[in-house]
């Protein structure tokens, strides 16, 4: 099987395996099936004078050994799909956490280290990182074709998704649910670096120096929790989560906010 996007990270070609298995499972069920409508339709139609013998009786052998092969069958692929989405779900406690705050029309990304980024990530390769997702306005859909993921995000609410790139390049992210009229414009990149690139990268555009002045190296800081984390991204994350207390009232008290929305009084105008 040729894949329209190559595979980019380790669960994405289990996926595809999955996907091969359940298709070709489905179609030689299907084929099966409908073969044997249409051999039968074609040898005992009217015009076809073959001797049609003596109709046999109800045999309960031929049903109960289709309907058993069937149901292990599809309960395998069911058995193996769920042990890959339990696997998909098991974050390592070492992985890189960013933080993305998904709104109309656009990713904004957060880092430990202070760097942010918008409609882009670069993360480092054959590395697990786990993105911590939210979104600020209506429900937009997190999508990377080359890993093989996607992954609700709903106002109100934290998703986390994590992946584990293998391959370097830039690949292309996504919005997955129509989320407005410009929907088909909020697509972005993920840039997938080797481990000094990345540290580089890092370097380049955060607060290196406040890792230093906390004895953190680029391993420890990358995998650190927000509690911590540089003040910078401490307070990323702290606005984050007011910005959604207060995402009900469409206000934001957040510092680095550029703007708040109006609100709408409910009350006022039912009564």
């Amino acid at each position: 099987m040729i894949p329209v996007v190559p595979a980019a990270s380790t669960g994405a070609v289990e996926t595809e395996y999955l996907l091969a298995a359940l298709l070709f499972v489905s179609f030689l069920v299907l084929g099966l099936v409908y073969g044997l409508i249409l051999y039968f339709g074609w040898r005992y139609r009217e015009a076809n004078p073959v001797h049609r013998g003596k109709i046999k009786e109800k045999t309960w052998r031929i049903e109960t050994g289709w309907t058993v092969a069937t149901l292990i069958a599809f309960l395998a692929l069911d058995v193996w799909g769920a042990d890959l989405y339990m696997r998909e779900n098991r974050v390592q406690p070492d992985a890189l956490k960013i933080y993305i705050i998904g709104k109309q029309w656009m990713w904004k990304a957060a880092y430990p280290g202070g760097q942010k980024e918008i409609n882009a990530l670069h993360v480092p390769v054959d590395r697990d990182v786990q993105v911590l997702l939210t979104s600020e306005d209506v429900i937009h859909d997190f999508s990377v074709p080359a890993f093989r993921i996607k992954r609700d995000v709903l106002p109100g609410r934290y998703q986390t998704i994590w992946f584990r790139p293998t391959q370097t390049g830039t690949y292309r992210l996504f919005c997955n649910q129509f989320c407005g009229v410009d929907h088909s414009a909020m697509v972005g990149t993920v840039t997938v670096m080797s481990g000094p690139d990345f540290q580089d990268w890092l370097g380049r555009n955060g607060q290196p120096a406040a890792w230093r002045s906390r004895g953190m190296s680029f391993s420890s800081a990358t995998a650190a929790p927000a509690a911590t984390c540089p003040p910078k991204a401490a307070a990323l994350v702290r606005c984050a989560r007011r910005r959604l207390s207060a995402s009900m009232a469409h206000r934001s008290r957040c510092p680095t906010a550029a703007r708040s929305q109006p609100t709408t009084n409910i009350s006022a105008t039912q009564s």
